[in-house]
């Protein structure tokens, strides 16, 4: 029906699942042309779920944009004498070591300026000749393990992006689509199985990001000690509480 050469597939790689969707452009927009989802039932069947994902949405798109997570990716925001935005990243992978706590030589970094106001160092104003600049890395073999993932079944990575990033960016591009250009202060929470992704946005600059390490999993361990149920039967329970929805929040 579409082309699939001006198709890209999103894929979110979960711990308990993974979700893919296909985006097609049309004309001047974009339209869902795929989606689907599968359990992972373990470490070894990543692969198997994506495939699987992919088959239930019909989904013919090769072309992938995924995300990495966890303690190995580290997000700060630094402040910085005014520079071109082209020297940017060059600068910054001089000054990268000052603020994480790997070697610059095993991670890939990224860096972005910020507006003013942007960012959880944005306490007070910044100063004359001053900037503040968004700075993400992520430890290369975290990557080549994703990167090596996506191939291993039949993908073309285009795209490897953070989790709370890609958060902020799909609402940015929600608002934009929608002509919304506020200041609302607004918070995007993707609870996971066993992290949730916190990204709070100004309009459509993000002004905190955080990595919670609780999740579905924290929430179903509580209710199966509650009740003295499996976890598994506890996630048919969160799907369909019935009359001990109460009892379930109170847990």
């Amino acid at each position: 029906l579409f082309s699939r050469k001006k198709s890209l597939l999103g894929l979110d790689v979960g711990s308990s699942s993974v979700k893919a969707v296909e985006l097609t452009r049309v004309g001047q927009g974009l339209v869902i042309t795929g989606m689907g989802k599968a359990d992972v039932e373990g470490p070894e069947s990543v692969g198997d779920a994506i495939q699987k994902a992919l088959k239930e949405g019909g989904i013919k798109a090769r072309r992938a944009c995924s995300a990495v997570s966890g303690r190995s990716v580290i997000q700060r925001t630094v402040p910085m004498m005014t520079i071109p935005d082209a020297e940017l990243k060059q600068a910054m992978e001089y000054e990268a070591d000052k603020y994480i706590p790997f070697d610059v030589t095993e991670v890939q970094l990224d860096a972005q300026r910020l507006r003013d106001g942007g960012g959880e160092a944005a306490a007070g104003a910044s100063q004359a000749g001053q900037m503040k600049v968004l700075l993400v890395a992520a430890k290369k073999n975290l990557i080549e393990e994703h990167v090596s993932l996506l191939q291993s079944v039949g993908l073309t990575p285009t795209i490897i992006d953070v989790d709370f990033l890609s958060l902020g960016n799909a609402f940015e591009l929600r608002n934009l689509s929608l002509g919304i250009n506020d200041n609302e202060v607004r918070a995007l929470v993707d609870i996971g199985a066993s992290k949730t992704d916190i990204n709070i946005m100004r309009g459509n600059d993000s002004v905190f990001l955080r990595e919670v390490y609780m999740g579905g999993n924290d929430l179903t361990d509580a209710v199966a000690k509650r009740f003295g149920e499996d976890p598994k039967d506890v996630e048919k329970m969160k799907r369909d509480p019935g009359g001990a929805l109460e009892s379930m929040q109170d847990a």
